[in-house]
Parts: structure tokens; sequence; C-alpha cells
């Protein structure tokens, strides 16, 4: 199983960048249990009290990422599977670049950063309707000291970063899936041309 979700996500890194989606990569390796990118460092924990920005500007310093799509979104994904091979724990995350809303505000900061850049122009021509705005997480722990019925299920949706925002998802969910989700939702212009 750690095989194949590394491989979706090698085939998705290389799809991305022949799409001229991506702006920096990290391949996937395996780790022990874990599918997670080169470099990887664990420092999400520490993070936990930093503000918005200061997150997404410690994971762009530490490359902490798969990932950063043409519009400066990390994205995130990480697998840990148990000895026999069963995936017991994920995290899929998109991290808008943290300016992004201040630019949609003022059209003329933003047609001057992002217009003018050719490698942004067919992404942001759309992009008051497309790009994302605030992080989303799909996160999936199978430890059943960690699950609460409604409060915190086994596999769930992070809108944004409120603490107790935890959406209900059936299961977990696949690198193709996560990817798809994002580029159909907030990409769809770029996602059914390519």
């Amino acid at each position: 199983m750690k095989n194949d979700i590394k491989a979706q996500i090698d085939r998705i890194t290389i799809e991305l960048i022949k799409k001229g989606l991506t702006v920096s990569e990290n391949f996937p390796i395996i780790s022990g249990n874990e599918v997670i990118w080169q470099n990887f460092k664990a420092i999400t924990h520490a993070l936990k009290n930093s503000s918005y920005h200061d997150t997404y500007h410690k994971f762009l310093e530490d490359k902490a990422y798969n990932f950063i799509l043409i519009d400066l979104t990390i994205v995130q994904l990480m697998y840990r599977f148990d000895v026999g091979n069963n995936l017991i724990e994920h995290r899929l995350a998109l991290y808008p670049h943290p300016d992004l809303e201040r630019f949609l505000d003022d059209p003329t900061n933003f047609e001057t950063k992002y217009y003018s850049d050719r490698a942004f122009s067919d992404i942001v021509s759309n992009i008051e309707n497309s790009a994302s705005k605030f992080p989303i997480r799909f996160d999936f722990n199978a430890d059943d000291s960690i699950a609460i019925d409604c409060d915190h299920p086994y596999s769930h949706l992070t809108l944004g970063d409120y603490v107790n925002c935890r959406i209900p998802v059936i299961s977990p969910i696949t690198p193709y899936r996560f990817v798809k989700f994002i580029l159909r939702n907030f990409y769809f212009e770029k996602y059914i041309t390519n």
C-alpha cells in the first residue's frame, strides 16, 4: 500500500510539472512506515499556536511540502502505515499564500504582482473565482483513542484554521482524489483544459 501511495504522488508531481502547474517540488520518499517528502522535518506541532502567515512562511523556508502550485499554494501529502502496511494516518493539506486575499482585495496590487508574470497569467485570470483563500486539510487517524463521534471523526475535512472544524469524511483519501479535488474545485479552468 505505501508503495502505491508513493507511486501516486510521484505520478501526480510529474504530471503537475509537465502541465506547468508547479513552481517547486519535493518528490515523495518512503521513510520507515511513512510516505513523506525529501528532507522532511516534523514541524507541524511546533507551529500549532503560530499565525497562519508564520506557519505558511515556515513551511516555505523549510521546504515542508510536496509541491508549490503556481499561485504559491503549498500542498502537503503525508501518509503513515502500520507494520502490516495498513494505513493508520494521513494528513493532506492545501495552504494558499497568506497574501492572496490582500491581492484579491486590491486589484491594482494584484494585477501588478500577478497579471504581469507570465507564469501566473492563465491561473490568475480567473483567480477571484477559483483559488482557495483559506487552508484546507483532510485528516485521517485510525487510532480509536483519538476518534470521538461527531467531535473528532476518524476521517475529516478542516476548512480554515478553525480549531473545532472537523467535517466528517467517509474514508481516507488517496493522493489522486485529493489533488483532483484541489484542481477541480480551485483551478477548474486549468483542470479542464489539461
